[in-house]
């Protein structure tokens, strides 16, 4: 009876609630990993759109209707070379797309697209924020701030999107969160996953210009994400 519920029990099908709409094969090249990222978004007409991050850049496709095939709106040409796996990572904010990845090449730092024109015409590309080089990702908190994940001595690299077109410098971590990989905020606090230090941060950011740690979490093995 127990080789048989054991049996019973490798061989149920977990239900996630979730139904496989559509499939889309991307090409990279011959050796296809895939794609490095993904994120929503909705546009003012409540058309549903997914952000995908592959080799070359950046894919937006209408998935308003489950019944109708994904419909490719715009192929946003990012740096691409040095990166194994080219990761990016995407946020959206005030109706405009940020764009940060690990790569070389044409429009290094962190991409702002505008996204107002959709659904009747294009996203607009706009000059890319270039006071960052790679990065592996950002967070953006309610009121506007982008937290970018960044090098060492800008630990963690922040921009003010208060023009969502046109962000610009607001402060900077500086020498604290030392390998960041991931960050949340709410509440004038900031929670900072510090790979391979093994540990979590937590921050008072209440004052930008006097960022304080009130603590560390240890952690055994990569500490990967925040929130």
């Amino acid at each position: 009876i127990f080789i048989c519920l054991l049996t019973f029990s490798f061989t149920q099908v977990v239900n996630y609630n979730l139904d496989l709409v559509h499939h889309i094969e991307i090409s990279n090249d011959i050796n296809n990993y895939g794609v490095s990222d993904v994120w929503g978004y909705t546009d003012l007409e409540n058309n549903e759109y997914a952000i995908v991050g592959y080799r070359y850049g950046t894919l937006i496709y209408d998935v308003t209707s489950p019944n109708s095939d994904p419909t490719l709106i715009a192929d946003i040409i990012g740096p691409s070379s040095g990166d194994y796996y080219y990761h990016r990572d995407y946020k959206t904010f005030q109706n405009h797309l940020y764009i940060v990845n690990e790569m070389y090449g044409g429009e290094t730092g962190m991409q702002v697209i505008d996204l107002n024109p959709l659904p009747n015409n294009n996203p607009i590309q706009l000059n890319t924020y270039n006071n960052i080089g790679q990065s592996h990702n950002l967070w953006i908190d309610d009121s506007g701030l982008a937290f970018i994940e960044h090098y060492n001595g800008d630990n963690i690299h922040i921009a003010n999107l208060g023009n969502p077109s046109n962000p610009y410098y607001e402060n900077s971590f500086g020498n604290l969160a030392l390998n960041c990989h991931d960050i949340y905020t709410k509440n004038n606090i900031a929670y900072v996953s510090e790979g391979w230090s093994y540990q979590f941060g937590i921050y008072d950011i209440s004052d930008l210009n006097n960022i304080t740690q009130l603590a560390t979490l240890p952690v055994e093995g990569y500490a990967h994400n925040a929130w």
